[in-house]
């Protein structure tokens, strides 16, 4: 048994990494000095070469860290905006943000409230805020109006940016 485990050891260790690496396996074996101490010079190179691509690939991160979870913080706020507010960042009106997501099929006026297509609810990008009201011969309304979430928001960007439409700090002077 010792045999075998020695066996399955070294085609675990070395054949398959070898053939899932180069397609095959080719047991190289240097038959001059000048050869091997080739061969060694050749997979230090790549040693090395590996080993500065990870630095490079961990500074990347460590500069795109607070980014990603600034973005994190932001998706997951519970603060929802309305599209007023979110127009003025591209420097529309609500109407015409409005017209642009009825048109994209994103949203439809429901009694005079602007409702997600089926296929969108239970996304979390919106919320229904309920107001009350005194109506001017003294009778209390509610009205029910959409709020959008900060990951609508984002859905709303990706689809203004699709359309050519920046947000005003995204334009170039």
């Amino acid at each position: 048994m010792p045999s075998a485990k020695k066996f399955k050891r070294w085609v675990t260790s070395e054949v398959l990494p070898q053939i899932r690496k180069t397609g095959s396996y080719d047991p190289h074996i240097p038959k001059t000095l000048p050869e091997a101490l080739r061969l060694y010079a050749d997979e230090v190179e790549a040693h090395n070469q590996s080993k500065a691509i990870i630095e490079q690939q961990k500074q990347q991160i460590a500069e795109y860290e607070p980014k990603v979870d600034y973005v994190d913080k932001i998706l997951s706020s519970t603060n929802a905006m309305t599209v007023t507010q979110i127009a003025a960042d591209y420097g529309l009106s609500a109407k015409a943000l409005n017209k642009i997501l009825h048109d994209a099929h994103i949203q439809r006026s429901v009694n005079g409230q602007w409702i997600l297509y089926s296929d969108l609810m239970r996304k979390g990008y919106t919320k229904t805020k309920t107001h009350t009201y005194m109506t001017t011969d003294g009778r209390l309304e509610c009205k029910a109006s959409t709020r959008w979430t900060q990951k609508g928001r984002l859905m709303i960007h990706e689809l203004l940016k699709k359309l050519g439409i920046n947000a005003v700090c995204e334009e170039v002077a």
